[in-house]
């Protein structure tokens, strides 16, 4: 090979797309379709793009976090969960002008005032903002068989010393970390169970009955 490299492409249609006589000419896709891996990076791009020519700024300290001042000082700040997003700021007129420039860009449903999204519940009144993760909450519960448990108010011990391998029996590593999973994201609402977290969190890779 002469010290090059050589490169071979296997190109292969899916049944039914051969067209007789050009069975050598193969399909480039112009869209990205969705469900297919490449479609979350095209969509990212592209939305960036747009809040880039809408004057926003990307937070520094969250990639999806957008914000956008205006002359009159009004705040207006897009959170971006895939191709969910969630707008607040300080000036309703602000706030329509970005939804009527997302309309004409792209195909979307306004869903009014947030109630409920990945997993958290808002909750308005007399001028207060409540957020809670009830639901989510009793979720976990019945998945994981524990509803009808009895409430303790005693935390885990902040003395307690656990091993990686402390003798007891292997547990089930994928219900585990389910497990653990599920109630890491509860510290968004429950702060207080964050050290329990955290110390459970260390023995994801083979977690023991102890644990």
């Amino acid at each position: 090979m002469n010290g090059e490299l050589k490169e071979e492409v296997y190109l292969v249609h899916p049944k039914g797309f051969v067209k007789k006589g050009q069975e050598h000419l193969v399909c480039r896709l112009k869209k990205v379709i969705y469900g297919l891996k490449q479609a979350p990076r095209s969509w990212y791009i592209k939305i960036d793009s747009f809040f880039n020519q809408k004057g926003f700024v990307k937070s520094k300290s969250d990639p999806n976090l957008y914000v956008k001042k205006d002359e009159k000082g009004n705040i207006a700040m897009i959170s971006l969960y895939v191709d969910d997003l969630i707008i607040t700021g300080s000036a309703y007129k602000l706030i329509e002008e970005i939804k009527r420039n997302l309309s004409q860009e792209f195909e979307m449903k306004d869903l009014g005032e947030l109630h409920y999204c990945l997993g958290l519940e808002v909750w308005r009144e007399s001028g207060k903002t409540l957020i809670t993760q009830s639901k989510y909450l009793k979720e976990i519960l019945n998945r994981f068989k524990m509803s009808e448990c009895k409430a303790v108010s005693i935390l885990l011990d902040q003395n307690i010393k656990l091993h990686s391998n402390d003798g007891s029996k292997e547990a089930n590593g994928t219900l585990y970390r389910q497990l653990v999973g599920s109630i890491n994201y509860l510290t968004t609402t429950c702060p207080d169970i964050s050290y329990s977290v955290s110390i459970l969190s260390q023995f994801m890779a083979k977690p023991c009955e102890t644990h």
